[in-house]
């Protein structure tokens, strides 16, 4: 087996945009989201992280799934460990870093390698081209020409669902004022709601929905404009100001439809011709993703339907070239029908809670367990809220195989950031157990003086 060099990019250039105009807020959670990728290291792997891990998360990782981490080699750029930011392309390859990784592989010639990044760009292309030169290094070519990177442009999605007659949102994809105000006039007449999606975003941060109807909330998107309040011009003046950004000019906008649940597929397509099916469940949103329900209750035949068209997909990118994890999303609509919303060809937020489960309760967990997942609550500290879950026994518990995981963790100056699995053998059982433990985290958050 190859060791791996992961690399936690999240939130570069290459999915966001211009860095310079992205939200602030939006890289407060970076690091959290980089630390999950700690679950899929192995003995003798390097990872690369924006910010240095606590050691007591690493140290509940080794609790969790023997993982010994003074076997792995944990680097943090320089340049950004203080921070809140991500791991650009310019940190990427720059000439410290560069040396900082060859230092570590030199400890280990006689391994082989494997480049495992959040989200393969051009950038780690050239890195795995410049590693190359000293050690056997696979680099799908596809991926290093910045093929995963079409698998993440929501203007590219829908060419390609067109492609292969996936279903997906009525709607048009433009690139001036002119033509964005003449199309949401135009859209609106279908539902009354429509939904303006920035090509290169994550999270639902770059989705505003403009509606003529009195609904207020709308799964998915960032912001709301309301008619009644708005006109169509200053609509159109903040989405210029706030969606169009330099590299970023493309927008989707698509026909806004009601939906009974928001689910999701993941798939890992292999260096050979191997598509291989991971999970799939349903998403919360509230309104703006928060979490899974895996499986989650899905009705068979929407299951069924919803696979078959994620397997197309899937297979289309493998034709392509594309190595690696790709996540795949749609809504049900409340009168049965399913339309594909995106096709994200990086690793998602799911990926480590698959890694997780298929770990701890084995490889046919889907049909024995259910588990939700929410995305980042705050407390005191680390090891406080976890001794509080060992003190109500709510942590997860081998011999059981239920209870809440911590997936993720990451300090701030006012309390520490988590993520939270929790396992049962059904949904109500599961239910109960995240109950008692979100609300454990709120009381302590909540008396701290």
């Amino acid at each position: 087996m190859q060791n791996q060099i992961i690399i936690a990019n999240v939130d570069n250039e290459r999915m966001l945009g211009d860095i310079t105009a992205v939200p602030t807020h939006v890289f407060e959670s970076t690091a959290l989201v980089s630390n999950r990728l700690l679950w899929l290291a192995r003995a003798g792997d390097i990872i690369i992280l924006p910010r240095v891990p606590s050691a007591r998360f690493l140290k509940y990782i080794q609790s969790i799934i023997n993982i010994d981490f003074s076997n792995i080699t944990i680097l943090t750029p320089n340049e950004i460990a203080q921070h809140r930011t991500s791991i650009t392309s310019n940190i990427l390859l720059s000439e410290r870093l560069l040396t900082q990784i060859k230092r570590a592989l030199n400890k280990r010639p006689e391994l082989h390698w494997n480049i495992l990044p959040y989200y393969f760009t051009t950038a780690v292309g050239q890195l795995g081209r410049n590693l190359a030169k000293e050690l056997s290094l696979d680099l799908p070519s596809f991926n290093t020409e910045g093929g995963a990177e079409l698998l993440n442009q929501k203007t590219i999605f829908r060419k390609l669902a067109a492609g292969i007659k996936i279903p997906f949102a009525t709607g048009e994809v433009v690139d001036n004022i002119p033509a964005l105000k003449k199309s949401i006039a135009h859209l609106l007449k279908f539902t009354g709601s429509v939904i303006v999606k920035q090509d290169k975003s994550a999270g639902g941060d770059g989705n505003y929905v403009i509606s003529s109807t009195h609904c207020s909330s709308f799964k998915g998107a960032r912001k709301f404009f309301s008619l009644d309040n708005y006109t169509l011009e200053e609509i159109s003046e903040i989405i210029q100001a706030e969606l169009i950004t330099a590299g970023n000019e493309s927008l989707t906008i698509e026909v806004y439809y009601d939906a009974s649940a928001v689910v999701y597929s993941e798939y890992f397509l292999g260096g050979s011709n191997s598509v291989e099916y991971l999970s799939h469940g349903v998403m919360r949103m509230q309104p703006l993703w928060s979490g899974f329900e895996i499986p989650g209750q899905i009705p068979p035949k929407n299951q069924a339907t919803f696979i078959h068209n994620s397997t197309t997909l899937a297979l289309l990118a493998k034709s392509l070239g594309y190595v690696g994890h790709l996540n795949i999303d749609a809504i049900i609509t409340p009168d049965d029908k399913i339309i594909f919303t995106e096709v994200n060809g990086r690793i998602g937020g799911c990926t480590h809670v698959h890694t997780v489960a298929q770990q701890l309760l084995g490889s046919n967990y889907l049909n024995t367990h259910q588990i939700t997942t929410y995305n980042s609550i705050f407390v005191e500290s680390f090891q406080s809220y976890l001794n509080a879950l060992i003190k109500h026994n709510i942590n997860f518990s081998e011999s059981t195989q239920k209870g809440t995981l911590i997936l993720s963790s990451d300090q701030h100056d006012n309390g520490t950031a988590l993520e939270l699995m929790f396992i049962g053998s059904d949904i109500k059982e599961t239910l109960s157990i995240e109950t008692a433990a979100r609300a454990l985290a709120n009381t302590q958050y909540d008396q701290r003086p």
